[in-house]
């Protein structure tokens, strides 16, 4: 029996959907043209809801513990990047556990408790792995139920969904400590603005007058800490970025929260010579150049462009949003009025994401001159019983042959885990008539459905990609769980969908066909380069 079963011992609610599905696949010999059909007829899935009936408010370090335990479990099981990300990180999520074990054992309250369990899912380092903030578990519910989504509503039970209006000001509270942008919140900054550039912080803007003479140095340390080595242990507090070019973690800017507040930093100017200055840090000290993105130009939803003369359409998009009637007719006409172009920019840079339906209906369809097929990978463990039932419900049941890929990472190798296929197909729609060549930008803000419009580029050739690799993860798939006490709702992703040669998308994430690497906070750069290279 499993970790996850055993620890199922007071489940309240077992589902089983009975679904009829039917699968055809249709092959067409050579000689005499015979079709075979495959029926799969009755999909049976299974799903346990572990909830108690314990009040969040009564909860005490036995609650806690019982909660920790099962996440843990839970994820171990099913979270399908440990060995991916101690690669990258140097560290296993796994073996913090009794760290975070003796951390819940002396939390006092609540708040204490849901402090470290952020920690604890923070330090997986995957965005799409969160708690869900208890004031959206409602809406989330009834997005749910409309589209008759099971089993996630069922995860946003009423009860769970009841459960964590108590701790709407509790985690608000918490995450306003924490320095959460997801909540608008701007807490304090140092008194200079120091920026990931080019493998090196550096100092970008002052606050002072009297500190210009840092402009343009380089920070060497911190509290006597390289500081490459420092921002290495700020996995708790902030997501990292990875710099595939010198293989490093870094974060966009640096802030006290990653920093421990330390104040004492040793730079380096631009002769050589150090520098050792006591740096302060203030709610007030606001710069306008720092948004959610990071030192990072506002991007509009979207943006349109001709560079007459060299003949090349620009089309900025900011975020995968719901097609709308309004960009759906802004973006034709901008396609129409290029019809007699020889190139198509198409910049996505910064942008982290949204729905799918947006880069199919907005750009593939209109664009594309023919069915295309893309095909990616999931990997799954046999044992990973909960992902098993989310991978069902998505219609993901047919397998590949592990012989297929020579980068397939070795922790998929085992014949415990199976691959299955997960192929989409494309069709022209909507159709204009530019004929020239499309090329897209990216950068490593991209992420989910970003990430997956530049997957499709890359397994299609549909465009080139210019820039440096993305952010990863947009390929695979996430899911919802329940904590039995505290009714908390965490997302986690259960697949790191793969490429057709086998490497992992949140590992290598999405590569360039050209990298090129701008200067922090110079938007055009790489628009300038593109243009060149292609008029050229």
């Amino acid at each position: 029996m499993s970790r996850m079963k055993k620890l199922l011992t007071r489940p309240r609610l077992k589902i089983v959907l009975l679904t009829s599905l039917i699968i055809v696949v249709v092959s067409l010999a050579t000689v005499g043209g015979i079709a075979i059909y495959l029926t799969v007829g009755n999909l049976r899935i299974n799903f346990e809801q572990n909830v108690n009936d314990i009040d969040p408010q009564d909860m005490g370090v036995e609650e806690y513990i019982e909660d920790n335990e099962y996440m843990y479990s839970l994820m171990e099981e099913n979270f399908p990047f440990f060995d991916a990300k101690e690669r990258r990180l140097g560290f296993n999520w796994l073996d913090l556990k009794e760290e975070y074990l003796e951390r819940i054992g002396d939390c006092e309250n609540n708040a204490e408790f849901l402090n470290v369990m952020v920690d604890a899912i923070q330090s997986l380092q995957n965005c799409h792995t969160y708690l869900v903030p208890p004031s959206y578990t409602s809406t989330q519910r009834g997005y749910f139920v409309e589209d008759n989504r099971y089993p996630f509503y069922e995860i946003f039970s009423e009860e769970a969904v009841e459960a964590n209006q108590y701790w709407i000001d509790i985690y608000n509270d918490v995450m306003y400590e924490r320095d959460n942008w997801f909540l608008g919140v701007n807490r304090e900054n140092y008194d200079l603005l120091m920026v990931y550039d080019r493998g090196e912080y550096v100092v970008h803007e002052v606050w002072n007058s009297t500190d210009e003479y840092l402009l343009d140095s380089k920070v060497v340390a911190v509290g006597g800490v390289p500081i490459h080595d420092l921002i290495k242990e700020s996995y708790k507090a902030t997501f990292l970025h990875f710099d595939f070019a010198r293989s490093r973690n870094h974060v966009e800017f640096l802030r006290p929260l990653y920093l421990n507040f330390s104040t004492e930093f040793t730079f380096q100017n631009t002769t050589g010579d150090p520098l050792n200055a006591t740096l302060s840090y203030d709610s007030t000290f606001n710069y306008p150049s720092i948004n959610w993105r990071g030192y990072y130009p506002e991007l509009s939803p979207l943006t349109t462009r001709r560079y007459v003369s060299d003949k090349v359409g620009y089309l900025q998009i900011g975020g995968m949003m719901n097609p709308t009637p309004s960009y759906h007719s802004q973006i034709m006409s901008f396609y129409e009025s290029i019809e007699d172009y020889d190139h198509l920019i198409i910049d996505i840079r910064g942008n982290t994401g949204g729905s799918d339906r947006f880069w199919v209906q907005e750009i593939v369809e209109p664009l594309l001159k023919e069915k295309t097929k893309s095909m990616t990978y999931w990997p799954v463990h046999n044992d990973a019983s909960y992902s098993h039932i989310f991978r069902k419900e998505r219609q993901v049941f047919f397998k590949a042959s592990k012989s297929r890929f020579d980068q397939l990472p070795p922790e998929f190798q085992s014949d415990e885990v199976k691959i299955y296929r997960n192929p989409h197909i494309y069709r022209p729609k909507n159709s204009v008539d530019f004929d020239g060549e499309i090329t897209v930008l990216i950068d490593k803000l991209i992420y989910s459905s970003a990430e997956s419009f530049s997957v499709f580029c890359r397994n299609t050739g549909f465009a080139k990609l210019y820039g440096t690799n993305t952010g990863g993860d947009g390929i695979g798939d996430a899911t919802y769980f329940t904590l039995p006490n505290s009714k908390l709702i965490f997302r986690f992703s259960y697949i790191m969908g793969l490429f057709s040669n086998g490497e992992a998308n949140e590992e290598i994430h999405t590569p360039p066909d050209v990298y090129y690497e701008s200067a922090a906070g110079n938007w055009s750069e790489l628009i300038d380069f593109t243009i060149k290279e292609l008029t050229s």
